[in-house]
């Protein structure tokens, strides 16, 4: 697919401003796109804590948990996951 694109003056200064070394037009709106995404993701995200600001977890029972040696145990499952080396510093 492609999409056609006419840059006003506004947009080629933004464009011009942001752009990293050795990028191109189009690496700049597609970074620029990844930021609109995230900007979406995070409005949602935040509607999401409204919507469950008032939610009672210190109620419910551990996913996981650290066992003595530092390893993760996942509750339920019968699966550990070993600590990293650097975890255990």
């Amino acid at each position: 697919m492609s999409v056609g694109f006419r840059p006003t003056e506004e947009d080629l200064r933004v464009i011009e401003a942001n752009r990293r070394e050795d990028e191109k037009t189009s690496d700049v709106i597609r970074r620029a796109l990844r930021l609109l995404d995230r900007e979406a993701w995070e409005e949602r995200a935040r509607a999401d804590m409204h919507r469950l600001r008032s939610e009672e977890l210190s109620a419910e029972p551990d996913a996981w948990e650290y066992d003595s040696d530092g390893n993760i145990r996942i509750a339920g499952a019968g699966l550990t996951v070993p600590a990293r080396p650097d975890d255990q510093a």
